[in-house]
């Protein structure tokens, strides 16, 4: 079985959410599926806010058919979270890593309707902005680390 989702993820490791391709193919007796996925949120206009961006990847492992438990692992890159300083305005650009250790897949082979819900552990590996990284180490910061949560709601094409 070989499928090719689209969907929309909420919060999960596109932040707040994504859109997403998953290739899902089974070896023996598990499933395996790679899935990518961006985002984008323009900045406020009138405020402080800058615009979001995330970029997710995450490969998983599955062991039913149609309705499963699901485990895997991600690493997303991220810039937009702000903060205001005495210095002014920064933004975090950072790359984490998402654990899957307990996750629901619904999918079925015959195509139609993809629902994911995950428990995710988020981790930042990687701080790209010097001056977010200061301000971090400072006590500030705002990005969501440690348990975090996701729902993905999409599409599975027919396979051949």
């Amino acid at each position: 079985m070989t499928g090719n989702s689209v969907y929309m993820g909420f919060l999960g490791n596109g932040w707040l959410y994504s859109i997403n391709y998953d290739r899902s193919w089974r070896t023996n007796s598990i499933g395996l599926s790679l899935s990518v996925g961006c985002a984008y949120l323009p900045d406020d206009p009138g405020g402080p806010q800058a615009a979001k961006f995330s970029l997710p990847v995450q490969i998983n492992i599955f062991h039913g058919h149609s309705s499963s438990m699901e485990h895997g692992a991600g690493l997303t890159y991220g810039s937009g979270w702000n903060a205001t300083t005495a210095q002014g305005g920064i933004h975090s650009e950072a790359l984490h890593l998402f654990l899957k250790p307990m996750g629901y897949r619904y999918q079925r082979e015959t195509g139609g309707l993809f629902i994911r819900a995950s428990a995710l552990l988020a981790v930042k590996l990687v701080e790209f902005n010097e001056a977010w990284g200061l301000y971090e180490s400072s006590g500030g910061g705002q990005e969501p680390n440690g348990l975090w949560f996701g729902v993905d709601l999409g599409y599975t094409f027919k396979s051949k």
